[in-house]
């Protein structure tokens, strides 16, 4: 049984906790690794909701804006990163129409044997969507959102923690890692990250989940978060309230594809 969950995103207040020993005070929890966040730590679960990353078109992602190279095109895909993700234990997606599809970099497959494809809304025109706030359901706007969509929907759980869920850009780096380089690090999306002058604040994305999961607390451990509508933990209160569930890894992962199959 599931009762808590931690969400590894990529927000760049991450830094302080892994100063702390993050990884391995999170051995043995049940975590939901956010995209390239499996590169510091196995997770439980990895999400994901961008089709470049999953088909492992990752390598010209900085360039497919400035220089017009297509996401499809096979100098961005990197057969290494693609075996990487097939060599998870469990990844969780959006059942899109391109995440199932042959149209690949290589004309393949994109899905993998190892991945639970879900239902999904968005609360963005960009996705092909208007949906209401109140009708956010595994919403596929930020793989972030997304993945709490899914530990919401795990009817065991009773708490979750959020790592790395800014929704901002501190000293230029909107997240914590070096060893990967993605579309989102570009300047020119920081845009999107910085909320403070947005009609739509951050909030607006991630209200729904307090309405819609009133038996499901939900901490965000990130003082410098523009996520305001859940609770604040300092690294110390997480790290005292996280306990290491009875279960190992495979049965997490057991009871997490008995939920959604």
């Amino acid at each position: 049984m599931i009762n808590q969950i931690v969400l590894v995103g990529g927000g760049s207040s991450i830094k302080e906790l892994t100063q702390l020993g993050l990884w391995d005070k999170l051995q043995g929890m049940c975590v939901i690794g956010i995209n390239f966040s499996f590169k510091d730590y196995l997770p439980t679960a990895l999400c994901t909701v961008d089709f470049k990353f999953y088909t492992g078109c990752v390598d010209c992602i900085q360039k497919t804006n400035k220089e017009g190279i297509s996401y499809l095109d096979t100098k961005c895909y990197n057969h290494n990163f693609r075996k990487e993700l097939e060599n998870l234990p469990l990844i969780i997606c959006p059942a899109r129409d391109d995440m199932l599809s042959m149209n690949t970099a290589l004309q393949k497959p994109a899905r993998m044997d190892n991945t639970i494809f879900l239902p999904y809304t968005t609360a963005h025109k960009y996705y092909g969507g208007e949906a209401k706030p109140e009708e956010i359901y595994h919403v596929i706007d930020q793989s972030g959102m997304f993945g709490l969509g899914v530990a919401c929907e795990i009817p065991t759980v009773k708490e979750i923690f959020l790592l790395g869920f800014d929704f901002c850009v501190v000293n230029e780096q909107s997240h914590y890692y070096d060893h990967s380089k993605h579309r989102g690090q570009l300047p020119e999306v920081y845009t999107w990250y910085d909320r403070h002058n947005k009609s739509v604040g951050a909030d607006y994305y991630y209200k729904p989940f307090i309405d819609n999961y009133p038996n499901v607390s939900i901490y965000n451990v990130s003082s410098i978060s523009n996520i305001n509508c859940f609770p604040k933990l300092s690294p110390e209160e997480f790290f005292s309230k996280i306990k290491e569930p009875p279960e190992s890894q495979k049965a997490l992962r057991r009871f997490i594809k008995s939920v959604f199959k």
